[in-house]
């Protein structure tokens, strides 16, 4: 099995609807996206899921008449993170970037809801170097 957090009786005593700094001194930042592609099919013997991962890559949006769906590749456009959503057009805000097709830099967790065959990706933040985009989903 896939590994994830498992958190029981929570508390929530505020939540800042994401209207706040939070610290990032945590975040892997020297891992290249191809190497945590890596983890795509990894049996968890560690909690990826209490990870936030930065690196460079690439989105791609795919769509047809019934469903859309977004991607993170690496930069040979030969492997990627599906992005978990409840709907792909959660991610519309970021589809400038798969439009234009240029590297981002994304600020991203692994997940693995649902008991899937491999990790997928959420968003937390993403740039193209001069507009940040913060995913607002994971704030409600």
């Amino acid at each position: 099995m896939y590994g994830q957090i498992l958190i029981e009786d929570a508390t929530l005593v505020l939540n800042l609807l994401g209207n706040h700094d939070y610290d990032t001194s945590t975040f892997i930042t020297n891992l290249t996206f191809d190497e945590i592609l890596a983890y795509k099919y990894e049996v968890a013997e560690m909690d990826l899921t209490a990870n936030v991962y930065v690196a460079t890559c690439y989105l791609v949006k795919t769509q047809n008449a019934y469903t859309k769906n977004y991607y993170l590749y690496n930069e040979a456009g030969t492997l990627a993170y599906y992005l978990y959503a409840g709907s792909g057009a959660q991610y519309d805000i970021y589809q400038a970037f798969s439009e234009d097709q240029i590297e981002i830099t994304v600020t991203f967790m692994l997940c693995n809801w649902n008991s899937k065959t491999e990790y997928r990706a959420c968003i937390i933040t993403a740039t193209d170097g001069t507009t940040e985009i913060l995913n607002n989903f994971n704030f409600r």
